[in-house]
């Protein structure tokens, strides 16, 4: 069984994560600003520089888990330009506009992914219709398994039932 490895990228919610046989990039935003709406509404900065691109380790694919600009952030995306990104099923078509030639798969609310060989994938989509829409993610590689909710997550009996069939959780 390969190490559970992860790494913080900045300072908000991006990080590196080797879990089974896959290195993930987990909702990247390493340049440029973050802007929320409107520039006047809402622009964010890192105060501590993320980690530089050239310095990224290596990584399979992309998961984005929110929709908001700094899990989700279009000048980094385009940047990295990813192969293969990971994300809600409901942003593929935004996220094609921003990366076109990469391979997006969808998450379905409830229903697993499986992406490589050995690491299933659970979106665990809040039952909130309006924002803000805070939904987690569920990494399993069949050993143990990780509870991604950057927001918090209003849980559902659906969300408890994946996550009590999951592999035991290490990381939350």
């Amino acid at each position: 069984m390969n190490p559970l490895i992860l790494q913080r990228l900045n300072m908000d919610t991006t990080w590196h994560c080797t879990l089974g046989s896959i290195k993930l990039l987990i909702d990247p935003w390493l340049v440029g600003t973050e802007v929320d709406y409107f520039g006047w509404f809402n622009t964010q900065w890192h105060r501590t520089p993320p980690t530089d691109r050239s310095d990224l380790p290596p990584f399979d694919a992309v998961l984005i888990t929110q929709k908001y600009p700094d899990h989700c952030h279009p000048e980094t995306l385009r940047a990295l330009n990813p192969q293969t990104i990971v994300a809600p099923e409901h942003m593929i078509k935004r996220i094609q506009k921003l990366v076109p030639e990469a391979t997006i798969i969808g998450i379905k609310p409830g229903t697993g992914s499986l992406l490589h060989d050995d690491v299933h994938i659970h979106l665990l989509a809040t039952p909130r219709r309006r924002d803000p829409i805070y939904d987690a993610v569920l990494l399993d590689d069949g050993h143990r398994s990780i509870l991604i909710a950057p927001h918090g997550l209003s849980t559902t009996p659906e969300h408890v039932a994946i996550v009590q069939a999951a592999s035991p959780l290490k990381v939350l």
